[in-house]
């Protein structure tokens, strides 16, 4: 079941919209209460939320973070980070309005070579505010394949909530 995340509140309109574009589910921002959800700000914050037994889900690790060196890119998350995140069964989502600029493409790109080393679930979702923010779902997991998934993993991270370690 391919499903989307939307920042929205619930319409007919966008059910609607969501079902055209291929979505066999829409799920909006108050379907997720019951879920714990940390917002990737920095490093510190994304180990710490990596450690809590308690978060089920690092949104977006990649935010936040500071210049890249010159060797080496800071996407918010390390091997340690990821062991974590596996042995404490955190899955790592990804959003398609922080996927903007080239930088953020290549920081997301690295978390997912990390995420399919360490075996952490992953999620992709467009987490959009509005109707025109919507995307297809063909479109999503294309996509994907460019950030470096392999199609069983684009499908699987389209697929929702509640699928974890790869």
């Amino acid at each position: 079941m391919i499903v989307d995340v939307v920042a929205m509140k619930r319409s007919a309109e966008a059910e609607a919209l969501g079902k055209k574009l291929g979505f066999q589910k829409i799920l909006f921002s108050e379907d997720l209460q019951s879920i714990t959800c940390v917002e990737g700000k920095n490093e510190i914050v994304n180990r710490r939320a990596v450690e809590d037994k308690k978060t089920q889900i690092l949104l977006n690790p990649h935010q936040g973070q500071t210049a890249d060196a010159l060797h080496f890119r800071r996407s918010g998350v390390n091997h340690i980070v990821c062991a974590l995140a596996y042995k404490n069964n955190v899955t790592f989502a990804f959003t398609l309005d922080h996927v903007q600029s080239p930088q953020e493409m290549g920081r997301v790109m690295q978390n997912i070579k990390l995420c399919r080393k360490y075996k952490v679930g992953m999620l992709f979702y467009s987490n959009a505010k509005t109707i025109d923010d919507m995307r297809g779902a063909q479109d999503m997991m294309a996509l994907c394949r460019v950030l470096g998934m392999m199609p069983g993993e684009a499908k699987t991270a389209l697929s929702g909530f509640g699928t974890k370690h790869g």
